[in-house]
């Protein structure tokens, strides 16, 4: 079991003391959730990790769920949480692969590369791999769609081509 205990300094350390995990949250960092900005959902599944070491995916659609894992990889980088960020890549992946056809997929691609960090490449390397595996030349209106809204993905894109860095799975 977690414990969220404060006020320690610096925002979420994490250690063992005997058999429980303890994440050391700073009072500063608790009253700043929602003045950060950080989304409501994602902040409420963060702290049902800190007690479970797990967060619900059975009560988000596939619409839904496209958009919370990468939240929750966002928020877990921003607090440096990193098994829930570990989660919310594997979780993302899995909804990912098998819903890449949903037009949500393009905003979580447009999510992901606004909130995600250069060389931070978990989320990206996922969404990269999975517009190659289903890339179709018919289908040059949804490749425009990611391309203009976020124009990272087709510089990745080119740079995964050209170094030969795609995953054949």
């Amino acid at each position: 079991m977690m414990h969220i205990v404060s006020p320690n300094k610096p925002p979420l350390i994490k250690s063992q003391e005997g058999s429980t995990n303890i994440i050391r949250l700073p009072m500063s960092k608790i009253s700043t959730f929602d003045e950060d900005g950080d989304d409501a959902t994602a902040v409420k599944w963060m702290i049902h990790f800190f007690y479970h070491s797990e967060y619900p995916k059975s009560e988000e659609s596939p619409r839904d769920a496209l958009i919370l894992h990468p939240k929750m990889y966002a928020i877990a980088d921003k607090y440096d949480i990193p098994h829930l960020k570990s989660l919310a890549l594997e979780n993302f992946e899995a909804i990912a692969v098998a819903n890449y056809s949903l037009p949500t997929f393009i905003d979580a691609v447009i999510f992901i590369y606004a909130s995600v960090p250069e060389g931070d490449d978990g989320l990206k390397t996922i969404v990269l791999d999975l517009i190659i595996k289903h890339l179709r030349f018919d289908e040059e209106e949804r490749l425009d769609k990611f391309f203009d809204a976020a124009p990272a993905v087709a510089r990745d894109l080119v740079r995964r081509i050209r170094y030969g860095l795609i995953l054949h799975s």
